[in-house]
């Protein structure tokens, strides 16, 4: 089973993507899915992996690029790049400590999961009270689709003469 964790604050405008990836997940009631919210990062994003062999985090980044811009990161392969951008103990971050500084950590430690993946969503503005923005939210419904895409089994059927569905008639 796959576990999916959306971080955010939800007040604090883009800030609140992972979470609102989350609302999406529920909403396509994907079987073979976990969801989890987490309004903060920080270590506790440890115990929230515990047990879990595949993971996906969701979480606001502040890499430079255009609001909305998706980043996705395969764990540990690019643990040395998660720390550029949002994560980066020079960088503001809403959470105690950034998902930089956790992963490293866990990983140090043997505690991640065997599997994981993390999804950075570019933010506008985190001002509290203000709503997320229309890029954000496009960039929440795409990588929601991508992650039930993910998770979702391709059928095929075959037939008596070797024909797949997806296959080129010639």
């Amino acid at each position: 089973m796959l576990r999916v964790i959306g971080i955010g604050n939800r007040t604090a405008s883009d800030d609140a993507v992972g979470l609102l990836v989350t609302a999406y997940l529920r909403a396509y009631r994907v079987s073979r899915l976990e969801i989890v919210d987490a309004d903060l990062a920080g270590f506790g994003l440890l115990d929230l992996m515990e047990g879990a062999t595949q993971v996906v985090l969701v979480d606001a980044v502040q890499s430079g690029q255009e609001p909305g811009t998706c980043i996705r990161l395969e764990i540990p392969r690019d643990l040395d790049l998660i720390a550029q951008w949002t994560w980066h103990p020079s960088s503001p971050s809403t959470h105690a400590f950034g998902i930089g500084e956790v992963l490293t950590m866990g990983y140090a430690l043997n505690l991640l999961p065997a599997q994981l993946t993390v999804y950075g969503i570019e933010t506008g503005t985190t001002i509290v009270g203000e709503p997320i923005s229309e890029p954000v939210r496009r960039a929440a419904q795409s990588v929601a689709a991508s992650i039930r895409e993910e998770c979702t089994p391709r059928l095929l059927s075959f037939k008596s003469d070797g024909y797949r569905p997806d296959s080129t008639d010639e």
